[in-house]
């Protein structure tokens, strides 16, 4: 296997050359988690992996609750689905919070404090079907609970680590806060050393051709445990040595050409976020992601990064700008006109190309 067989491979497996489901929540639970810190860009992740979709319809799964937005795996938020959000909280919760410990010390925060900004939150959604931020601020107001340098955020992410609370409903475009228990019952405990495999499972299924060190970047898991669940797993998987790499994947049906591989990708996507080792896919480390870790949203042609895009609301209308790094072909900047498209059918707009900008379509 070469470097453009593996990236059709993952194109295929990720699910961004002909979708496979058109539910948001089957998607996101093939997917396993779907980073979304930028909540906007990570509907596109999951409409750009889904037939027909729309950002109503995934936030009518997220309404639902077959979806959530909480942190896992790593100290950032995901959507998950409903499924898989209590195994995987099991698994990572510990984890994360040893990562927090540090900047949770030098703000003053210890046990005692989360256990009663704990009950505080826990109190007060039992007699509210959800709050929130602001709401939240203010009822922290009330207790005298300090919430300035950020100090808020580690009282909610603490909150979700002990699977208090997760993702309630959009209400006038805000986000909420629920009780988890009230949006999903839980089920039965499972050992960690399944749950490890369960993991291992959908990582590699959905993101290979990967490395070990792939994986264990993505779960967060140590390299220990990574390798432990890949070897649970790995009698299913196929095996390719790459560059002096192990490559493990699920095999599936070659791409055959007749759709476009030009995709309008969105910040944080799964495509690039999944993998430690991103040389393949990257024109410029420097260019495509900051210094404090912020992953632009990038133009992908044929499975590499093709250039830059930026998208903002004029009237109602979308206005997206485009950058390439190098001259793009016409069939590269007709196909990556047709993703413009589908984004804008997914949110009901109107697209406009911007083209004052160097390096436009």
């Amino acid at each position: 296997m070469h470097d453009e067989q593996l990236l059709q491979q993952r194109l295929i497996n990720q699910h961004l050359i002909k979708p496979k489901y058109s539910s948001a929540s089957k998607l996101v639970n093939y997917l396993g988690a779907v980073q979304a810190q930028d909540f906007a860009m990570s509907k596109w992740a999951i409409g750009l992996r889904t037939a027909n979709s729309t950002q109503e319809k995934v936030e009518a799964a997220i309404n639902k609750g077959s979806i959530l937005r909480t942190h896992i795996l790593r100290p950032t938020w995901h959507l998950v689905s409903a499924e898989d959000i209590y195994w995987m909280l099991e698994l990572s919760a510990q984890k994360i919070k040893a990562i927090m410990r540090s900047n949770e010390k030098r703000l003053g925060i210890d046990e005692p404090l989360f256990k009663k900004t704990n009950r505080i939150i826990e109190k007060a959604l039992s007699e509210h079907e959800q709050l929130n931020r602001d709401e939240i601020i203010q009822l922290f107001n009330k207790h005298k609970i300090i919430i300035n340098e950020n100090r808020l955020s580690h009282f909610l992410m603490r909150a979700e680590l002990e699977a208090i609370i997760c993702s309630g409903k959009i209400t006038g475009n805000k986000n909420t806060y629920a009780l988890l228990a009230k949006r999903v019952t839980k089920k039965k405990t499972i050992k960690r050393e399944e749950a490890l495999c369960m993991l291992a499972k959908k990582y590699f299924q959905s993101r290979g051709p990967a490395a070990i060190a792939d994986f264990a970047w993505w779960s967060g898991l140590s390299i220990s445990d990574a390798t432990k669940a890949l070897h649970a797993v790995e009698s299913t998987l196929n095996k390719e040595t790459i560059n002096n790499r192990e490559y493990y994947f699920k095999s599936s049906n070659n791409y055959t050409g007749e759709t476009s591989t030009v995709f309008a990708l969105p910040a944080f996507d799964e495509y690039l976020i999944s993998y430690k080792h991103r040389s393949h896919m990257l024109h410029s480390i420097k260019k495509n992601i900051s210094v404090n870790g912020i992953f632009w949203p990038v133009i992908l042609a044929n499975g590499k990064v093709a250039g830059m895009w930026s998208r903002r609301m004029v009237n109602n209308k979308l206005t997206v700008q485009t950058e390439y790094f190098s001259k793009p072909s016409t069939a590269v900047k007709n196909d990556l006109m047709k993703s413009f498209n589908a984004y804008a059918k997914f949110l009901h707009k109107q697209v406009i190309v911007d083209r004052n900008m160097k390096g436009n379509l």
